[in-house]
């Protein structure tokens, strides 16, 4: 069997997949838990479908129409609680569903596996709210999002700067009625690895069935992973403290094209791209009510008309676009200083609790961190230091006047 690109160079966007017509490819998880494309060759009749779709065999051209910036908070309190960020993502889709549209964004079941899936119903919005940070599942949506299209509706699809240019080099041609959004991405993780994270917790909290990557019941700037058991919340632990959060935030696992990733640029594929707000304060001090802002840029004319049709569901200001150049060319996270073919081996061999021992010991530091923050949040003055650092910057960058 022969892969279609070297690993350094693929995202695993499965565009390839979506393309093959004749079964002769598949995507399939390598000792690092990654997927890459396969291709059986006694299948193949080598029609080019799965180059041409392939994003890396040609490099990524972005086109923008007078982009803009906003920063957007959701209407609704309890949807902008649920929602990592401040729920824009939400009021997005909601106003593609109320048009007759359809939605497809990642949802992780109860067994902590990540996929894309369809929704085109308001009370489906719900699986699509609040962060996965492990690689999504892409499957064949590429396809039933195509399929949509060509029946004339809207269709929002969400993903990864390389998932959403993976779409668009799968489709081959634009869509008026296909809006697209992508995130600012730290890395996409392993899901293998989350897995071995999974199995850990399950040892110790074996009923939970709810996993949740940022839990902001202690406030956003203090978000945590937690784990329930329906509504009863059985573990939240901090990016200090969490071993996911530790091997994430640590650059552990990421895949390979992360750390030179052609997608996230100053301009992108899709018509809108959506991250955290962490200085909402330097746009709207009244905004900053530590429950979550998103930060938007939109690209494009149609970009622009579906936020616009939004706005029955969020309130957003427009702010400058060179503001957030800098979030927009955001570096990837950085390389662990570990040997990477070791670790993937060790999840196999070790059990669970040796891997987390090994990876991400409890020492003195980590418990001083841990104890340090937990302090400022029950003090109630972590978002009051975030707001005096804050201030101290924009007082340096205007000269100190």
């Amino acid at each position: 069997m022969i892969a279609l690109v070297p690993k350094e160079k693929c995202s695993g966007c499965s565009a390839c997949l979506n393309a093959c017509k004749t079964g002769a490819l598949s995507m399939e998880p390598d000792e690092t838990g990654f997927w890459f494309p396969v291709i059986a060759q006694e299948k193949c009749v080598e029609c080019g479908a799965c180059a041409r779709a392939c994003p890396a065999l040609e490099k990524p051209a972005y086109q923008s129409e007078a982009p803009k910036a906003y920063i957007v908070q959701n209407k609704e309190e309890e949807i902008r609680r649920q929602s990592s960020s401040g729920g824009a993502f939400t009021a997005l889709a909601k106003a593609v569903i109320e048009k007759g549209g359809a939605v497809f964004g990642a949802a992780i079941d109860k067994d902590g596996r990540v996929s894309h899936v369809c929704a085109d119903r308001e009370s489906d919005l719900a699986r699509f709210r609040g962060s996965k940070y492990v690689q999504s599942w892409i499957g064949l949506t590429y396809r039933e999002a195509e399929k949509l299209l060509q029946a004339g509706r809207p269709v929002c699809f969400s993903g990864t700067p390389c998932q959403i240019y993976g779409l668009k080099r799968y489709l081959g041609r634009e869509y008026e009625n296909l809006f697209t959004v992508d995130l600012v991405c730290k890395s996409a993780p392993s899901p293998k690895v989350f897995q071995k994270y999974l199995a850990y917790q399950k040892e110790k909290y074996p009923t939970f069935d709810r996993i949740f990557f940022r839990d902001k019941s202690r406030g956003y700037f203090y978000s945590c992973m937690a784990l329930c058991q329906g509504e009863k919340v059985l573990y939240r632990g901090s990016s200090e403290s969490d071993p996911w959060y530790r091997l994430f935030l640590g650059g552990f696992c990421n895949r390979e094209l992360c750390y030179g990733c052609p997608y996230q640029t100053g301009t992108r594929a899709s018509d809108i791209t959506i991250w955290d707000c962490w200085d909402v304060q330097n746009y709207a001090p009244e905004w900053n009510d530590n429950k979550g802002t998103t930060a938007m840029a939109v690209w494009t004319k149609k970009g622009g008309e579906l936020v616009a049709s939004s706005v029955g569901y969020m309130r957003y200001k427009e702010i400058p676009l060179d503001s957030v150049k800098d979030k927009l060319n955001r570096k990837p996270l950085g390389r662990a200083k570990t040997d990477m073919k070791t670790l993937y081996q060790d999840c196999d061999s070790l059990t669970p609790k040796q891997f987390v021992k090994k990876y991400t010991p409890i020492n003195f530091s980590v418990r001083l961190k841990r104890g340090a923050r937990r302090a400022l949040h029950l003090l109630h003055i972590h978002n009051f230091i975030r707001k005096l650092v804050h201030w101290g910057r924009r007082r340096r960058g205007n000269g100190g006047t």
